[in-house]
């Protein structure tokens, strides 16, 4: 492995955008991306992404389980589990995830003869959330085989009058 495709994998870890990751290692020009993930399919590459990774795990304390069910509590919350029947906003310590909340604004008015209180509740995206989920548990990898079909080419034309006895050649247009 290159020192450059070295820096690549150290930069790629920090955000998972191949092109940014490659410019920010020094790959230059208008091909930085495609030859980043040409670096990308390289197996000292891919194993060393994953050292990387390991070690941050440990670094952090983080398994993949906790990060699956922290997406899970997103993916999956209820907008009903947050407000009471009356849709008066619960309180923090009624709630059973409070993780899936990525903001809370109360705005309190009052004059001489009323007082109004309003709770905006924002909650983080579960499609994102869900999205994350069902790329780490391989939901989404049927679908990806279905869009990369061998196609076979054969090598010999009934119509012309020689013949090519050269073997076929799958192709894959992925």
């Amino acid at each position: 492995m290159t020192d450059l495709q070295k820096r690549f994998c150290e930069e790629y870890v920090i955000d998972y955008n191949i092109a940014k990751s490659a410019i920010r290692a020094g790959y230059q020009g208008d091909n930085a991306r495609i030859s980043a993930w040409q670096a990308m399919q390289l197996p000292d590459v891919q194993e060393y992404i994953e050292e990387l990774q390991a070690a941050a795990s440990i670094r952090c304390q983080v398994s993949k389980d906790e990060l699956l069910m922290e997406f899970k509590k997103i993916g999956f919350s209820n907008i009903k589990n947050y407000l009471h029947n009356d849709l008066d906003a619960k309180y923090l310590s009624e709630i059973e995830t409070p993780e899936a909340i990525k903001s809370i604004k109360k705005t309190v008015r009052s004059g001489e003869d009323y007082s109004d209180t309003t709770v905006e509740l924002v909650l983080h995206d579960k499609l994102s959330a869900l999205t994350s989920i069902g790329r780490h548990i391989g939901f989404f990898s049927e679908d990806n085989k279905q869009k990369s079909a061998n196609i076979t080419i054969l090598n010999n034309d009934p119509l012309s009058d020689t013949t090519n006895d050269s073997p076929a050649e799958d192709i894959n247009p992925a």
